[in-house]
């Protein structure tokens, strides 16, 4: 349950970081050059990568720390995505 989550939200912003990238290289200003690499590296890579792991360790996944672990990571996630 909490791997899928993690997977699904990280293809949201992986989504969201690839549209931005688009839309800078269309247009030709890279302002928002940092926001679109958070979104990407920092955001979507790791948030799949740790719904991957509760999907191939589900008893890790019903512990309480991995879903403090969702809340925290997407909450931070949009936080240093939007201060970029």
């Amino acid at each position: 349950m909490i791997g899928s989550l993690m997977m699904c939200v990280s293809v949201v912003v992986l989504f969201c970081g690839m549209v931005l990238g688009i839309a800078m290289g269309i247009s030709e200003d890279f302002a928002l050059q940092a926001a679109h690499a958070h979104l990407n590296l920092l955001g979507g890579v790791p948030l799949f990568l740790f719904g991957l792991y509760y999907r191939l360790v589900p008893a890790a996944g019903t512990m309480v720390l991995a879903k403090v672990q969702v809340w925290q990571k997407n909450r931070a996630g949009s936080i240093s995505s939007a201060a970029s």
